[in-house]
């Protein structure tokens, strides 16, 4: 497996454990972080089914969203999240499950976060290793690897980010 396959399963690998014991209930359970109401967790799912339901219909009437009904255009006031609607969609079309296909969203932020850590002395590829050439930036050591790693561990693990698990849009740093 290439570097970045290892890389990805890493940091998915310590998402899992850092939202642990989300994996066990990812279909029925939204996380909190260290809000003490769903409500914003709520309002969020909710928002990501109106994207993924507007992406569905070509974005028609999107602004006039009816949890906002009677206030037209309302929903550009709100955070709408547009981005993140469109990775929800999938495995929310996919599933049809919007609980499961948020965490899903979740933990994708969450491995992303570990991996733009880590990139930021990117890791060299195992082709260039075997050639014998030296990544451009960075000598191929196991202890810049390990920098590399501590560096994701320290993204994913943000204490903003971990507290902020039940406002999804936070999470994505």
């Amino acid at each position: 497996m290439e570097n970045r396959g290892i890389r990805y399963g890493f940091f998915f690998l310590t998402a899992v454990i850092l939202t642990w014991p989300l994996i066990l209930h990812l279909p029925t359970h939204l996380p909190l972080g260290t809000e003490t109401a769903a409500t914003v967790p709520l309002f969020n799912l909710w928002t990501l089914i109106w994207n993924a339901q507007a992406l569905a219909h070509g974005y028609a009437g999107y602004w006039n969203a009816p949890i906002f009904y009677p206030e037209p255009g309302a929903f550009a006031l709100s955070d709408p999240q547009p981005l993140t609607g469109v990775l929800f969609a999938l495995p929310y079309f996919l599933f049809r499950n919007p609980v499961l296909a948020y965490n899903l969203v979740l933990l994708g932020f969450l491995t992303l976060n570990g991996v733009a850590g880590g990139g930021l002395h990117p890791w060299p590829l195992s082709s260039e290793r075997e050639r014998g050439e030296p990544h451009p930036l960075l000598l191929s050591s196991k202890q810049e690897r390990g920098e590399n790693i501590l560096m994701g561990l320290f993204a994913q693990s943000l204490p903003f980010v971990t507290r902020e698990w039940g406002v999804l849009q936070l999470v994505a740093v």
